[in-house]
């Protein structure tokens, strides 16, 4: 080959071959982002590296749905299993029985598994598994039904390709409900060997992980889940008492715990328990899980979120985020989260590669789209925040703080009709509050229409006479109308009332305009964010 010198002369002066030449199939825009990132000029390159990965993104989510792409890959999709018994009630066991198979298979070795999130979007929903492959980029299917009458268990399972629609193994199992631990053992096991055995390398056997040996506790713990995965108020009060009865079957089962931890900090958005109460409990829960277990990257997740968005204990937080990252590498929610520390403390490249990297784990998490709008939003990369905002708002189109989010982009971006129009539907949607008025209300005033943004401003404090309203929602519309002053003290109350909207003050481009003034410094020194 060419010696060192002229190898850096080629890399200077010669023009790489087009992408095309090597690869017939690529998209246009993967082969347009390459070459930009390889061009001579470094004027026309990306200035960072997470744009060229966002470049990548536009295109790369079909190419790596494709089905020469999904056919080559080491990847499963496990479908929510059917809840076969006549009664409807013992879908928690159903689900269950999907969660661990997912847990299991996602510990061996070189095989990609699709995300819980991602396969239970279908539940319910008939697809022909061809068409499941392409969306889900995976190479296999798992289907099952699950049927209980009194204490025995029937469970049936085929494994079919997506490429052709073939059934590659299928069987059904008799046994007794407390056998539930190693069936889930022998159904793993038996599917990576069939998949080893037939178009794979060979896969590492899955190690069996069993928190509890009860098989009570197991169900309430199931139960809770069940429940939890409502993500309404009623279903995780609901949780809370299952998994306080899985701790009391088993004082040693961490996973109990973790339930708990992630149903306290979720019943902080629906304001059901005093924020301090809320946090406290949620950290004391991933605590005690962690005693039990610490090579639970959940309980790590859920406490280094409580240190970052609660204590603010930046250091805490990173490194319980560093370490869940580390005892599993493909839990997409750490990964999303610790994009959001690194966010707040303006290290945006280091935060977008999280975040994408969450989306690559979990591509159908309508929460990973919208932090990944959120980490472009604070990085003031108006056209990206605004794509993964409307990819997330095509995913689910009731998530209200998606368009809320959406809305503040296209205002600040310039666009103020779109944004109107969006925070306007917004306002519509179930569940919209005081941050859609507030976000509206800016908007407006931006827009000059200053009788209508006090007119929500009145809103806002009707409200407050009947409830509470956040001190944030107030500090938004004054920044709109260009009451500083006013928008100062309510963010000071923000900060006496700990609310998470604080640790983004050093990149939130809404409190631009009071950014050089000695009271929102004095904040900043006070959150050690400086």
């Amino acid at each position: 080959g060419p010696n060192p010198r002229v190898a850096m002369a080629r890399q200077i002066t010669e023009t790489p071959r087009p992408l095309r030449v090597l690869r017939p199939d690529a998209p246009p825009a993967v082969e347009e982002a390459l070459a930009r990132a390889l061009t001579k000029d470094p004027a026309h390159r990306f200035a960072a590296l997470a744009d060229f990965i966002a470049a990548l993104e536009r295109d790369g989510d079909a190419l790596a749905r494709s089905p020469a792409a999904s056919t080559a890959a080491r990847s499963i999709a496990v479908l929510p299993f059917v809840n076969a018994s006549p009664d409807p009630d013992n879908e928690y066991l159903s689900d269950g029985i999907t969660d661990e198979l997912i847990a299991a298979l996602a510990r061996v070795e070189g095989l990609r598994v699709a995300s819980r999130t991602s396969v239970f979007a279908l539940k319910g929903k008939p697809q022909d598994v061809r068409a499941i492959g392409a969306l889900l980029g995976t190479a296999w299917v798992l289907e099952g039904t699950v049927r209980r009458a009194g204490e025995r268990l029937r469970i049936t399972t085929q494994l079919t390709g997506t490429e052709d629609g073939r059934l590659l193994w299928s069987e059904r199992y008799d046994r007794r409900l407390d056998d539930v631990f190693a069936l889930q053992d022998e159904l793993a096991q038996t599917i990576v060997r069939t998949l080893s055995a037939t178009s794979f390398a060979h896969l590492a056997e899955p190690v069996a992980r069993r928190y509890t040996e009860n098989v009570r506790a197991y169900g309430l713990y199931l139960k809770g889940r069940f429940a939890w995965n409502k993500r309404t108020q009623e279903g995780v009060t609901e949780a809370i008492g299952y998994f306080e009865q899985a701790a009391a079957e088993d004082p040693r089962y961490a996973l109990a715990y973790t339930g708990l931890a992630d149903s306290y900090a979720l019943q902080l958005d629906y304001r059901s328990v005093p924020v301090a109460e809320g946090f406290e409990r949620a950290k004391h829960y991933a605590r005690k899980a962690l005693e039990l277990d610490e090579g639970l990257a959940e309980a790590h997740a859920s406490l280094a979120w409580a240190l970052f968005i609660h204590d603010w204990d930046w250091e805490g937080a990173g490194r319980a985020f560093r370490r869940a990252i580390e005892v599993n590498p493909r839990y997409a929610p750490a990964h999303q989260w610790y994009s959001m520390l690194l966010t707040a403390h303006g290290r945006h490249e280091e935060a977008l590669i999280e975040g994408h990297t969450a989306l690559e784990l979990d591509p159908a998490s309508v929460s990973g789209r919208r932090g990944m709008g959120w980490n472009y939003y604070y990085a003031r990369r108006w056209d990206q925040a605004i794509y993964h905002l409307s990819r997330g708002i095509e995913m689910n189109p009731t998530a209200e703080e998606s368009y809320r989010v959406l809305g503040l982009a296209h205002g600040l971006a310039g666009d103020l009709p779109t944004a109107e129009r969006v925070l306007r539907e917004a306002r519509e949607l179930p569940g919209a509050g005081p941050y859609s008025v507030s976000a509206l209300g800016w908007v407006l005033a931006r827009a000059g229409k200053a009788a209508e943004a006090r007119s929500l401003l009145a809103e806002l404090e009707a409200s407050a006479g009947r409830g509470y309203v956040s001190a944030v929602a107030f500090a938004v519309l004054s920044l709109g109308l260009e009451e500083y002053e006013k928008a100062l003290d309510w963010t000071e109350r923000a900060y006496e009332e700990r609310r998470g909207w604080l640790v983004y003050l050093n990149v939130h481009p809404l409190l631009d305009p009071v950014r050089e003034k000695p009271r929102f410094r004095e904040l900043v020194r006070k959150m050690k964010l400086g």
